[in-house]
């Protein structure tokens, strides 16, 4: 991917955070939720770490306004990272966001966005 200047990377983080409903802007911050496993809530943090690392900034926990929540969202590119513990495959493949791409790892799978 051709590097990105910041104002051109925020220009796309902002046409795409029209998507999200009612989010507080609070970038690159891990939202943990107690429905979740410890296992599930570990891999968000470690995907997470590894989109930083990336240079990717990145939501939890995010609600897009034509429905749905999303694990993580990376609004630079328009992806979502679900993670999947005790979920199925095909509740995974049933979720429909409004985003170019859907990512999922598995709790005991390596992240590598």
């Amino acid at each position: 991917m051709k590097r990105l200047s910041r104002k051109e990377r925020q220009l796309r983080i902002n046409a795409n955070m029209l998507k999200v409903k009612g989010y507080k802007h609070d970038f690159n911050c891990v939202k943990f939720s107690t429905q979740n496993s410890k296992e599930h809530e570990l891999k968000k943090a470690e995907a997470c770490l590894d989109a930083q690392h990336k240079g990717f900034d990145f939501l939890t926990e995010v609600e897009f306004k034509q429905g749905g929540r999303a694990d993580i969202y990376l609004p630079e590119v328009d992806y979502v990272v679900e993670i999947l513990h005790t979920e199925s495959e095909k509740s995974f493949d049933n979720k429909d966001y409004p985003v170019k791409r859907k990512l999922k790892f598995r709790t005991d799978e390596v992240i590598n966005l």
